[in-house]
């Protein structure tokens, strides 16, 4: 396994902190686009195809 062995990048860390609470404030100020789970599934399935 050699992935495991590869060095680890502190900043992504960092980064994905940097965009959750981005993300957050965007749904609470009311400005995000959201969709419900049907939704979600709907397009989900239209982006993987037919089984």
């Amino acid at each position: 396994m050699k992935s495991l062995d590869l060095a680890v990048d502190h900043d992504a860390g960092d980064a994905w902190d940097k965009e959750i609470l981005r993300r957050l404030a965007e749904i609470d100020a009311g400005t995000a686009s959201l969709i419900d789970r049907d939704e979600l599934r709907w397009r989900m399935r239209a982006r993987l195809g037919p089984k």
